[in-house]
């Protein structure tokens, strides 16, 4: 229980850092995707740093070199696409849940249509393997 209770309280941080950061905010991805303002944008160089950093002193797992799977560029692109036009990823849709914004939560149903179409399809036409991180 305690694990959990962990693992809720960094969640609640994090969301309240990207909500104070702006990526909760429509106007400012927007203004990060039409290269307005690069705020948003060192941000992320900031988490990759730190991540990085984390990876590096704490976890000691040989990192493999793998081939990239036919899915992700397309992934990536779809995902890109989603977010510049809704202003919302998964991770923000659940802060701007929290925060009662009625967009960002049919944008997050969206996406969680969008998820079970491809497992549709992917059943039905692609078999693409698609376990989490190659796992």
């Amino acid at each position: 229980m305690k694990g959990w209770a962990v693992v809720l309280g960094l969640g609640f941080a994090l969301g309240l850092a990207l909500g104070f950061i702006g990526f909760g905010d429509f106007t400012e991805v927007h203004r990060m995707f039409t290269l307005q303002d690069a705020r948003l944008y060192l941000t992320f160089a900031g988490a990759v740093g730190v991540t990085a950093l984390g990876l590096r002193l704490f976890v000691r797992v040989p990192l493999e070199s793998t081939r990239l799977h036919r899915s992700v560029p397309l992934g990536s692109v779809l995902f890109g696409v989603g977010w510049a036009l809704c202003g919302a990823c998964p991770g923000i849709g659940m802060v701007g849940v929290g925060q009662g914004a009625l967009p960002v939560a049919v944008a997050l149903g969206g996406m969680i249509v969008g998820i079970r179409a491809f497992d549709f399809v992917n059943a039905r036409w692609l078999r693409w393997h698609s376990t989490p991180c190659g796992m």
